[in-house]
């Protein structure tokens, strides 16, 4: 009250009437500052944060649950699926339309058959295998230069996929349905696929129909002892797609579906999850920063994000450029690239974050 009557200077005396109408007004003045002061302030948003901006449908604030990164409100799962929320509701990192080409097609020199290709840390060089030769062929970070040739002996020789383990170890997957985990040291220029220290995964029976049986392996930590493997099945011609699970095994030698050594899991139908957006599978990475797959396809060329444990398709990228795709991975730097027959790559890179 006082900053009211601060303002009041005294008056000539005036008529009863007068001041009883002054009486009233300040005290309607009094009334409205203290209902001023005391009225109660908004209450704050969930989280006691105050109001907060939801983020634009799809748009990706954090991996984690959010409504609001996966658009809330949307009650539509193929809509969640195609603006990047997984069947969680968690939003992903970067959209696969957002990877932009930053080299390529990249001509391979002296390599046909390209069929798969991984990246190795340590050294920032890429490896590509090709199912031509039976044979590793390493590459500097950016394919400018082949720095090295490891011919795989002593195993099938149709070879189709590539991943780095760590430790100089890879996983090589051949079109017989097997995986082989191999020791290849930097100076290496032939590797033994039936040596001591090998691992040896029979995963199922060879395919019935030649050329439709396993094109990508990857592997997921921090799942079973020392990681889960995921292999996938190219299809076609009467196979079914199909992609199977098993844990990676701490010791060497050979472990195999068929006398109960491997145990191997089909955690869903790939031909109902994949089979509207797929023709068949050429490839496949696992994405330990969004703990998604990343299976390619060929025939469709097409690049799919994939929830591992439902098979539900997360994101989905048309390729042009080359033309057959066969090989996936993922390199440092958001870097992104895609290995194509017959000696091609394409390498991408992610937006900033």
């Amino acid at each position: 009250m006082a900053h009211i009557l601060a303002d009041f200077e005294p008056r000539p005396a005036q008529s009863t009437g007068a001041l009883l109408a002054l009486a009233l007004s300040l005290a309607l003045q009094v009334a409205c500052s203290t209902a001023e002061r005391h009225r109660p302030a908004p209450a704050p948003s969930e989280g006691g944060f105050g109001p907060v901006a939801a983020a634009p449908h799809g748009v990706a604030t954090d991996w984690g649950d959010s409504a609001a990164a996966g658009g809330a409100g949307d009650s539509d799962a193929e809509g969640d699926a195609r603006s990047g929320a997984g069947s969680s509701g968690r939003a992903l990192p970067t959209t696969l339309d957002s990877y932009a080409l930053i080299a390529g097609p990249i001509v391979l020199d002296s390599l046909e058959g390209v069929s798969g290709v991984t990246y190795k840390p340590e050294t920032d060089t890429f490896f590509v295998v090709s199912d031509r030769t039976h044979s590793l062929y390493e590459y500097n970070h950016d394919f400018s230069e082949l720095l090295s040739v490891v011919l795989l002996e002593g195993g099938p020789t149709d070879t189709e996929d590539v991943a780095y383990l760590g430790d100089d170890r890879f996983a090589i997957a051949v079109e017989t349905n097997e995986v082989f985990v191999l020791t290849v040291a930097p100076a290496a220029e032939l590797v033994e696929m039936n040596g001591s220290t090998v691992e040896h995964y029979v995963v199922a029976a060879p395919p019935a129909t030649s050329n439709t049986g396993f094109e990508g392996v990857t592997l997921r930590r921090g799942v079973g002892e020392v990681g889960q493997f995921f292999a996938c099945q190219e299809g076609g011609s009467g196979v079914a797609l199909r992609v199977l699970s098993f844990d990676r095994s701490s010791e060497m030698g050979t472990f195999s579906y068929a006398d109960g050594t491997l145990r191997v899991h089909e955690p869903w139908d790939a031909l109902v999850t994949l089979g509207e957006f797929a023709g068949d599978l050429s490839s496949v990475t696992f994405d330990e920063v969004s703990a998604t797959l990343l299976v390619l396809s060929q025939e469709t060329s097409r690049l799919l994000r994939v929830d591992p444990d439902t098979g539900d398709v997360l994101d989905e990228r048309d390729l042009v450029g080359s033309p057959q795709y066969e090989g996936v991975t993922l390199a440092s730097g958001g870097r992104l690239v895609l290995a194509s027959e017959p000696n091609l790559v394409e390498v991408y890179r992610a937006p900033e974050p």
